[in-house]
Formats: C-alpha cells, sequence, structure tokens
C-alpha cells in the first residue's frame, strides 16, 4: 500500500475515533489540520465526516442528540434519477414526510389535533431532514429525530414526543395504506380525529406514477425487504380508508358529486377553496373547520380530485368539500 494512501486512511480512522467517542471538537481540529496533507478522495471523506461533527456540535450545545430511530425514504420511477430528482418532486415529498412525523409526535406528546398553522417550535426542534447516500434509480433522504442529552426538551416539564413510538406510528400509517389492515393503527392511534389526519396526511405521500413510481419508507432498523413501499394503486385503498373514517355531516344532503381541476385558491380560515376546472370556470366550495393547513395547502397549483356535497337548506350553488386528493400532474 502506498503511503498517500495508507496516510488517508489512518486519517479518515483517527478521525472517526474521535466522532465515536463524541470528541467533536478534537474531530473538527485534527480534520482541519489534515485535509491538506490527504488525496482528495479522502478529503472528502473528511469534510463529510466534518459536517457531521458540526451537526452534534450543534445540538451538544443545546443538550440535545439524534436518536437512532431515523425514517429513511427512497423515491423512485419516472423523472427520479441516480441521487437526484426535480427539486419540486423532492422538496413536496421532504415536507410530506415532515408533515406525517409532525402530526404523529403531536399525537404522542398528547397534543390537540392541530389544523392550522405551523407546530410549536419544540416540535419543530424535534426532526429534521437529511439527504443521504446516493443509489442508481433513486433519490434517498431520512428524518433523524432528536431528544434531550439529558432533561426535558419541553419546557416545564411537559411530555415530549417518544421517537420509537413516533417513527413507529409513522410506519403503522404507511403499512394500512399500503395493504388495507387499519386494525394495528386503530389499536396505536385510538383517537379517530388523528387517525383521520395522520391517513390524510399519509395519503399525500402516495406517488401518482408518472413524475415518481414508488416511494419506499422504513426505519433505520428494518431491513429492505421489510420496508413499506407504495405505489399509483394504493391511493385508492387510502381513499376508501378516509370514506370510513370520515364523521357524518348532518348539514350535508343530495349525492355526492366530483369537481377535478387545479386547486388554484385557499382560505381555510374563511373556509373556502377554489377549483378551476380545464373550462376555466371557477368553483367555490366551503370547507369545515377540521381540514387540515398540512393536507391541503401542499395541493395549491396542483390537480385535484374535489368530493362534494351540497348543504341542506342552502343554495345549490353552495357546495361542501367531503374530501380532495390529488392528481398526478
Amino acid at each position: 500500500m502506498d503511503r498517500p494512501r495508507s496516510r488517508g486512511i489512518l486519517a479518515v480512522s483517527y478521525a472517526a475515533l474521535l466522532f465515536k467517542a463524541a470528541e467533536y471538537d478534537r474531530v473538527e481540529i485534527a480534520i482541519c489540520r489534515m485535509l491538506g496533507e490527504v488525496e482528495p478522495t479522502f478529503r472528502d471523506q473528511l469534510r463529510d465526516l466534518l459536517q457531521v461533527a458540526w451537526d452534534e456540535q450543534q445540538l451538544a450545545s443545546r443538550k440535545l442528540q439524534y436518536s437512532n430511530d431515523d425514517i429513511l425514504v427512497a423515491l423512485r420511477g419516472g423523472d427520479i434519477g441516480v441521487g437526484s430528482a426535480p427539486a419540486e418532486v423532492a422538496t413536496r415529498y421532504m415536507n410530506g414526510i415532515h408533515s406525517l412525523a409532525y402530526c404523529a409526535a403531536e399525537f404522542d406528546a398528547g397534543l390537540d389535533l392541530r389544523t392550522r398553522g405551523m407546530p410549536t417550535q419544540p416540535i419543530q426542534n424535534f426532526l429534521q431532514a437529511r439527504a443521504t447516500q446516493p443509489a442508481a434509480g433513486s433519490y434517498r433522504f431520512s428524518v433523524r429525530f432528536v431528544e434531550p442529552a439529558q432533561g426535558d426538551l419541553f419546557s416545564g416539564h411537559r411530555p415530549h414526543p417518544n421517537p420509537q413510538r413516533v417513527s413507529r406510528v409513522v410506519l403503522e400509517v404507511l403499512k394500512a395504506i399500503e395493504g388495507a389492515d387499519r386494525t394495528s393503527l386503530e389499536q396505536l392511534v385510538p383517537r379517530p380525529e388523528y387517525r383521520l389526519a395522520l391517513t390524510k396526511l399519509g395519503r399525500n405521500l402516495v406517488p401518482g406514477g408518472i413524475s415518481l413510481t414508488e416511494v419506499e419508507v422504513r426505519t433505520a432498523e428494518d431491513a429492505p425487504d421489510q420496508a413499506v413501499r407504495l405505489y399509483a394503486s394504493h391511493k385508492k385503498r387510502a381513499n376508501e380508508a378516509i370514506k370510513e373514517m370520515l364523521p357524518p355531516d348532518p348539514g350535508a344532503s343530495g349525492e355526492e358529486q366530483t369537481i377535478e381541476g387545479v386547486l388554484r385558491g385557499l382560505s381555510l380560515d374563511r373556509s373556502w377553496l377554489e377549483v378551476r376546472p380545464p373550462d376555466g370556470s371557477a368553483k367555490r366550495i366551503r370547507t369545515g373547520p377540521d381540514e387540515l393547513d398540512d393536507v391541503i395547502g401542499p395541493m395549491v397549483n396542483r390537480k385535484v380530485r374535489a368530493r362534494i356535497r351540497f348543504t341542506r337548506g342552502a343554495r345549490r350553488t353552495e357546495p361542501r368539500l367531503v374530501d380532495i386528493e390529488t392528481l398526478e400532474d
């Protein structure tokens, strides 16, 4: 083995050992000193390790640490390349898995269901998305959970989410969509309002089958063959599950109808959204107080299918939203 290569191997090994010992300051000093002394291949490895060490330094300064309950996501097919994806698709699915995990964390913390606005800051601090290693034909990222190194993540000793339970809820929601078996989900999430919200958020992760054909989700502890794999065919299962969970609406009457078009306007605070069918007309639909920002917000400017009924006793021109889902762009 030539000396430059030996020097590079030893440098990476030394920095990795310091990292495993949680000596993050020493990792930073050692890597900065060694970067100019090794070959380019090893510099890339040292830079990657330095970035991770900086992340850990930042968390340690806030008395936090990463848990070992990461959620791993892989996008495949359609326009997905080798470790690359269209920015809009990558952002949509990162935000989608975040929204699902936030909701699961709020449920685990015993909070009331949030229908509007952002999660509280402690919940936002609870998880972070990270791009991971590229692989042929897929774009991968992970959601990492943060937990207190000691003490409580929430001020005033309020309950904080448990990373293991939250990752399990996320996987069970997606398994229920994948396999149409909702028994485990009902046992894990007994609160019906949360179960409906989580299933709607999970449905947003089902691919349309053109720009993206497969979404794979698993925890870091799962083997690849234990992963949940979502395809376009699972949208129908998710819709059926949601239809069964929807509470009856005593104020609505008549047969259910559908409107397809682009969601162009939205104001859940004022209880309306606007869909524009291909003929260019504007269809304003009333929404209920329990519609979620995180479910409908990402649909703006995308093709949707809205299921509606008319309000009993109101004008026939005022439809009420039953459910709404995205269609393939």
